[in-house]
């Protein structure tokens, strides 16, 4: 079963990031009495994150969170969107120790920019890294072939020496 299936009889709502950072708490403590879905976004398109109120969610779900307070997230929101669009990270939001609601990305939100740009970052620093991997490669097999000629010279040595006694 998907973690993040939801029934379809719960209220569904609609938000701008901004405005939700602003009224994170009392959202949150709406949220507590009226369990709902928030679909977070700027309005076009598929909205990139959800927030659902954590009696909803399943123990898989819960289970896959990072726990951090209201507070927190409202301080560092940016980052925090960042970690749950790019990485897939979800939070388990909670005020004053009470698990209130679950922040994860979207599962229908796909952004292709993102990902075309992620993969061409990830072109470049490989490409960038690949003579540095080769010539860590070529550094490794000098040190064997210098490690068996030294085997080599040590076994003419001791040969050398037992036919001169």
């Amino acid at each position: 079963m998907n973690t993040l299936a939801v029934s379809a009889n719960v209220k569904r709502d609609h938000r701008q990031p901004e405005r939700l950072r602003r009224e994170l708490k009392d959202t949150l403590m709406h949220m507590s009495l009226t369990p709902t879905l928030l679909d977070i976004g700027n309005g076009e398109g598929i909205p990139p994150y959800q927030l659902l109120t954590a009696s909803l969610a399943s123990e898989a779900l819960l289970a896959s969170c990072l726990p951090v307070s209201c507070d927190r997230v409202r301080k560092k929101w940016s980052d925090v969107r960042a970690l749950v669009r790019l990485h897939d990270i979800r939070f388990l939001i909670t005020v004053n120790g009470y698990e209130a609601a679950v922040l994860y990305r979207n599962p229908s939100y796909k952004d292709d920019h993102v990902s075309a740009w992620l993969s061409e970052h990830q072109k470049r620093v490989l490409s960038d890294t690949a003579p540095m991997c080769q010539l860590e490669a070529a550094v490794r097999a000098l040190e064997l072939k210098l490690a068996d000629h030294d085997r080599r010279l040590s076994l003419f040595e001791r040969s050398n020496s037992h036919e001169k006694q």
